[in-house]
């Protein structure tokens, strides 16, 4: 029974101290919220936590009194077993007492400090890991004016007009694997592949709130301008199919054809993106793993602190540690990419967090209307995977809007270039011409 008690014990001060750093998170998290510090957030923190133990131990001090005086324990005005001091023999010494108060406060102090010293250090080890915390405004290599990496192959000379490559995600670059299927359309025009800020080898955006999909809009503008040609044709995959629709609704006069593969929904102006993933498709497990991964302290600290805001998330973690973690999570996720497991393959190399996040997070809901959706006439092109975790009704919407031209891809999922490489770029080059 004493075993029984003395786990139970232990159990209670287990959840007391997990609870005490929670409470530390939710504080912490509460005074970003209201535009705090994030130096001074977690100095506060430490401070509440502190006052929370305090407020513990003398609850516990209190019960712990009151339970001894129901149980016939010494009273302040008596002594021991019950006798007054006058009661008992003369030879008998008489203890000193103790004030009541003073003696609660020394018992108090020593449980509170160690409710206190616990519960700071689980923070620390766990969720927020001040040894990683750059404790600054901006990441490493962030730029007021970013380099957007572009890699031009093909024919530079030919009279077609050139591809522009618009990659997903958001945050996710092109993989080796597609990158070199698509150069693979460049023998009679020129193929312009380019990473989006703070993703592959582009410099991160100073203020990660300017990661948005305006913003992708406007740099594949700066992109299409640097070509010197009058008109382009589009590939848009997954979220780069968005941002080259509104590009295209934008300036129609800029855009020859156009081809969107494993699109997600129009970007309709102030309407949110349906939430949809990859974990959609996985297995129970597997999505058990994920979801286990995502919920780590750490990465659920990350997230909520991105979510609350994105610029103070950099004084608690770097870029490359953000990066890092969303690399983690976008592999657990992989199958969910294909039809078949075996069809996996290595990641894209430098996805981007902030690039990821922060559109889904903080979304800017600019889109297009349907007024200006219906008014483009130009060829469209729209190849979907059969496995794709995104729902056809998305594809379809764009044949209802647009007249686009749908072709699906038997043993495809999401992936398209890696999972059928010729079947796709042979639909591309017949649209292409």
């Amino acid at each position: 029974m004493r075993y029984v008690r003395a786990v139970g014990r232990v159990a209670l001060v287990v959840l007391v101290v997990v609870l005490l750093s929670a409470a530390q998170e939710a504080v912490l998290l509460g005074l970003i919220a209201l535009g705090a510090a994030p130096g001074a957030t977690v100095w506060i923190s430490f401070a509440v936590v502190a006052l929370l133990c305090l407020a513990l131990a003398a609850v516990r001090g209190a019960v712990r009194a009151r339970r001894a005086a129901r149980a016939g324990g010494p009273h302040p005005s008596r002594g021991f077993g019950g006798l007054s001091t006058t009661d008992q023999p003369a030879s008998s010494p008489v203890p000193t007492r103790v004030p009541a108060s003073a003696s609660r406060r020394r018992k108090v102090l020593p449980v509170a400090g160690g409710l206190w010293v616990a519960a700071s250090l689980l923070s620390l080890v766990t969720f927020l890991r001040l040894d990683l915390a750059p404790m600054g405004s901006a990441g490493p290599g962030a730029a007021a004016a970013p380099r957007v990496d572009v890699r031009t192959t093909g024919d530079a000379a030919s009279s077609a007009p050139p591809l522009i490559v618009v990659h997903g995600g958001p945050g996710v670059p092109l993989s080796d694997i597609e990158e070199s299927a698509v150069e693979e359309l460049g023998r009679d025009r020129a193929v312009v592949v380019y990473d989006q800020a703070g993703t592959g080898r582009s410099d991160p955006l100073a203020d990660p709130l300017e990661h948005t999909l305006a913003h992708a809009v406007d740099e594949l503008a700066r992109v299409v301008d640097a070509t010197g040609a009058e008109r382009v044709d589009l590939l848009g995959y997954s979220w780069g199919a968005s941002v080259a629709t509104v590009f295209a609704v934008e300036h129609p006069e800029r855009v020859e054809r156009m081809a969107l593969i494993s699109p997600g929904a129009i970007p309709w102006r102030g309407v949110p993106a349906e939430p949809v993933g990859p974990q959609d498709r996985l297995d129970a497990a597997d999505q058990a793993g994920t979801y286990l991964r995502a919920l780590s302290p750490r990465n659920l600290f990350v997230y909520a602190l991105t979510a609350v805001d994105p610029r103070a998330t950099r004084w608690f973690a770097s870029d490359a540690e953000l990066d890092e973690r969303f690399l983690g999570l976008y592999e657990s996720t992989a199958a969910g990419l294909h039809c078949d497991a075996s069809q996996i393959r290595p990641p894209p190399e430098h996805l981007g967090y902030f690039a990821s996040q922060v559109p889904q997070l903080h979304a800017d809901l600019s889109g297009v209307t349907e007024a200006e959706a219906s008014s483009v006439d130009l060829p469209m092109l729209v190849v979907r995977g059969a496995c794709d975790y995104i729902p056809a009704r998305f594809a379809e919407e764009y044949v209802d809007v647009f007249d686009a031209e749908l072709v699906p891809i038997d043993g495809a999922g999401h992936a398209l270039l890696e999972d059928r490489r010729d079947a796709v770029l042979a639909e591309l080059a017949r649209f292409l011409g």
